[in-house]
């Protein structure tokens, strides 16, 4: 009947879409778990195609695209990936001229800076997942704090009044210096607040100067009121099961962590989550995220379908079952402002408010190096080992160093 419906016959050839897709507890999309099986059947039908899944786990995913592209093999049309499509960049197609102007609508404009390099957009986010605060409303009510701090004296005046008792007003995971989510991607934070950039145009660090230096100083002012183990912390998991045990009343989170926090069987606290967007510093509000997104492979001969397929995914009643399934909000607007997913995920509309802000990750070629470079040199600050700023000098000579002698250009395009 599908066959008939949309014109596939029997004797027509299909093209295969070969799609490299991520298991829970990241963004499956339908295929891989089995939700919307009809509409993907339909949209197989409708396209003359066959979607080829093979799955993974993100954490193992970039190796294994790596040894792909460096052997020659052209294993993937459709990859996923997650904070790394600049760093393969040389190996994937440039989207810009494949996202219609519906998707890109109804994208919010932020979104695609995770994916860009070099004026290039190299993926479309997979689903909405920048940091937000999270903030136990039991432990604020009992410090006479009605509301989430909104500026970062607020956020200081209040991590300090919670502190006390055995609990503290923050934490976070200072003991993880690079990646994604740890000291460095706090110091960030606090740097775009601040109006500062991580690099310039010329690709050269560019945050030795005043935003820099404020971003380190709004860490030293926090860190008193922490969890005292905050500095020995390897993962924002270590800093959230503080927050779970009901220690900790505010962090900064990933949004997707939503779930984990707000389950009764895995945190003390879940009754009393409320979040917020992240408080603005002196050039407002911004946050980051992590990158998850879709890429297609430069090499492929089904350019235009795997663009189809990586639009479906991103249609609004698709995201909203994503979100079902996975814990994972959409990227999608429409779906994100639905009234329905609003009210099956109480921070829907937090991170719709936080996307309105500036989203930078900052991603590109050998990010994990670059930001243990510069997490290491701002938790010393942190331990007044060194000066704010001889702190980001000395990251700033280490990076420039290594981009001469060791690993290549700073805005190198490839591996």
């Amino acid at each position: 009947m599908v066959r008939s419906r949309f014109g596939r016959s029997g004797d027509v050839p299909l093209d295969t879409i070969s799609v490299l897709a991520p298991l829970l507890p990241d963004p499956a999309p339908p295929g891989v778990l089995e939700y919307l099986m009809p509409g993907i059947e339909i949209w197989e039908a409708r396209h003359q195609a066959r979607i080829k899944y093979e799955t993974s786990a993100v954490e193992n995913m970039k190796a294994k695209i790596l040894i792909n592209f460096r052997q020659g093999y052209h294993m993937h049309d459709v990859m996923y990936c997650a904070g790394w499509a600049q760093e393969i960049a040389g190996w994937l197609s440039p989207l810009d001229t494949l996202i219609s102007p519906s998707l890109r609508a109804d994208l919010p404009p932020w979104s695609l800076e995770s994916f860009r390099w070099r004026g290039k957009t190299y993926g479309l986010p997979s689903a909405a997942n920048p940091m937000i605060l999270f903030g136990n409303q039991t432990m604020l009510t009992s410090a006479g704090i009605d509301r989430l701090p909104s500026t970062w004296d607020d956020l200081e005046a209040a991590v300090k009044a919670l502190t006390g008792a055995g609990s503290y007003g923050w934490t976070m995971p200072a003991g993880q210096t690079g990646g994604s989510g740890g000291l460095m991607s706090h110091w960030l934070i606090f740097l775009l607040q601040a109006g500062g950039e991580l690099f310039g145009v010329d690709g050269r660090p560019a945050f030795v100067n005043d935003a820099g230096v404020a971003a380190i100083e709004m860490l030293k002012r926090l860190l008193p009121w922490s969890d005292p183990l905050t500095l020995q912390y390897k993962s924002i998991l270590d800093a959230s099961a503080v927050f779970m045990r009901g220690k900790a009343a505010m962090m900064m989170n990933w949004a997707v962590m939503h779930r984990s926090l707000s389950d009764p069987q895995l945190s003390a606290s879940a009754d009393h989550i409320v979040t917020g967007i992240l408080p603005a510093g002196p050039a407002g509000t911004a946050s980051i995220d992590t990158g998850d997104g879709w890429t297609i492979d430069s090499r492929t001969w089904v350019a235009a379908k795997s663009m189809a397929l990586i639009q479906y995914y991103l249609q609004p009643r698709v995201q909203m079952q994503m979100l079902t399934q996975t814990g994972w909000l959409p990227i999608s607007i429409a779906a994100l402002e639905d009234p329905e997913v609003q009210m099956q995920a109480p921070h829907a509309a937090t991170v719709r408010q936080q996307l309105r802000s500036r989203i930078d990750s900052g991603f590109r070629p050998n990010y994990d190096v670059l930001t243990r470079v510069i997490g290491d040199e701002v938790r010393d600050a942190l331990l007044n080992k060194q000066s704010p700023i001889n702190a980001l000098r000395a990251a700033r000579e280490q990076l420039i160093a290594a981009a001469n002698t060791g690993w290549g250009s700073l805005s190198s395009t490839s591996a």
